[in-house]
């Protein structure tokens, strides 16, 4: 499922965890730009498949550091905790962040977090 030109997140998230991330685009702007409101994040279709979930609810993707990233918090829906694809070393899951800028630029850049049971 890995992406050779993602992004990957440090150390690896237990299916029972609720984890925040943050996906930075701050070297990819320009000065004084900013993202705008209007982005989206959510696993890939794979991902999605395996019970990989972006919260959306209490704990919604927010910007940070001047709008130039944007933080979220993954998990794995209580249904799929169990599933052997999560065991030993487990699998990276791909989550799919689009902006748009400021200064009308769109990005989308893809990051991966590994989830195992711990």
């Amino acid at each position: 499922m890995s992406t050779n030109s993602a992004t990957s997140f440090a150390g690896p998230m237990d299916t029972e965890d609720s984890v925040d991330y943050v996906g930075e685009f701050d070297l990819l702007l320009q000065s004084g730009e900013t993202i705008n409101a209007g982005f989206t994040v959510s696993p890939t279709t794979e991902s999605a498949t395996l019970g990989f979930e972006i919260d959306t609810g209490a704990k919604v993707p927010v910007l940070e550091t001047g709008d130039q990233k944007v933080l979220f918090w993954a998990k794995v829906n209580a249904s799929n905790q169990a599933d052997a694809i999560f065991s030993d070393d487990g699998i990276q899951c791909e989550v799919e962040i689009t902006v748009t800028t400021s200064d009308t630029r769109t990005y989308q850049r893809t990051f991966l977090v590994t989830v195992k049971q711990l």
